[in-house]
């Protein structure tokens, strides 16, 4: 990656460490302000800055695989609301027709090529050194994301997509972005949609009426609520799995420990186990280990919460309504 600039006569020039520290600095203050630089437009920002003040960054060695041919132009890397660490940092891959995702080397280290399609214009550019980049566009978009979460292949035409009510040149990678916003929202949020809390509190609402008037038919209410919260956890904890969210995320949703909640489904319980069983038809392990190698948001087939519920009701309906 090129370090160059255009300072002529620079009063020091500074150490690998000092220069280092100053590039950490630097990323790590675009990303509290939500944004994201490629690497070779960090590192130009940052030199260019310091050739202000007549600094000059210290010049790399030369790695015979990476710095003897220009690259193409940095991708950007999208970022949410509150996601500093860019846990969930967004972007696209590439798929080219022989299945494959192109990649690039920089010295040890394999790195998997991304793609930005251009709104401008037809096509897109691949990120990493031009040597050895695909002459061709991507036949796919794959949505990614920096936890190792992929979406489906998105397909893909240079010529552009639809964006909107119109047709325009990315609109394909605003496709790329929709996909990988849900997971990041996913991942990342906790906070309850406001549809959902306001039939949370039309339900009460009517519970509290029900206890007024019928308090044992309210009892019996409460009970089958826990137990459709409890085939409802074990879902949820499988599909924030698919999303890459931590265990230690999952106990805090759940008002748990990590260590609490991972035990409980790595060593599960007769009920939990019962409770899986019923409303995903497989055991824990399987639906854990299933929905780390699933796509998110694709529910298991035969799950229909309408019916769960309904069973659950009526195998806790009074055999003698009188009694």
């Amino acid at each position: 990656m090129s370090r160059n600039h255009d300072s002529a006569a620079p009063s020091r020039i500074l150490t690998e460490d000092e220069y280092e520290q100053a590039y950490s600095r630097l990323a790590s203050a675009a990303r509290r302000q939500g944004s994201w630089l490629g690497a070779d437009a960090a590192h130009q920002a940052l030199a260019e800055a310091l050739a202000a003040i007549g600094v000059a960054v210290p010049t790399p060695e030369p790695e015979a695989d990476t710095c003897t041919s220009p690259r193409t132009a940095d991708v950007v890397t999208w970022l949410l609301p509150g996601d500093e660490e860019a846990r969930h940092g967004g972007f696209v891959l590439g798929r080219l027709d022989d299945g494959t995702v192109p990649t690039h080397r920089s010295g040890r280290a394999l790195y998997e090529r991304q793609f930005a399609d251009s709104s401008t214009g037809q096509g897109g550019t691949w990120s990493g050194p031009a040597q050895g980049a695909p002459s061709k566009a991507p036949t796919a978009l794959i949505p990614a994301c920096a936890c190792g979460w992929r979406g489906a292949d998105l397909p893909y035409h240079p010529a552009g997509g639809v964006c909107g009510d119109g047709t325009c040149h990315d609109g394909q990678a605003v496709s790329a972005h929709r996909a990988w916003q849900s997971h990041a929202t996913a991942a990342l949020s906790a906070v309850v949609p406001d549809g959902c809390r306001d039939r949370l509190a039309a339900l009460t609402t009517a519970l509290g009426e029900l206890a007024d008037h019928q308090p044992r038919a309210a009892l019996a209410v409460s009970r089958q609520l826990r137990e459709i919260a409890g085939l409802i956890e074990p879902l949820a904890v499988a599909e924030a799995l698919a999303h890459s969210v931590p265990w230690e995320t999952i106990g805090t949703d759940l008002g748990q420990t990590k260590q609490a909640v991972n035990r409980r489904y790595t060593n599960p319980s007769r009920t939990l186990s019962t409770r899986v069983e019923q409303i995903a038809g497989t055991n824990v392990e399987t639906l854990l280990t299933t929905a780390r190698n699933r796509a998110p948001g694709t529910r298991l087939p035969g799950i229909d919460w309408a019916s769960a519920a309904r069973r659950v009701m009526d195998s806790n309906s009074p055999s003698d309504p009188a009694t």
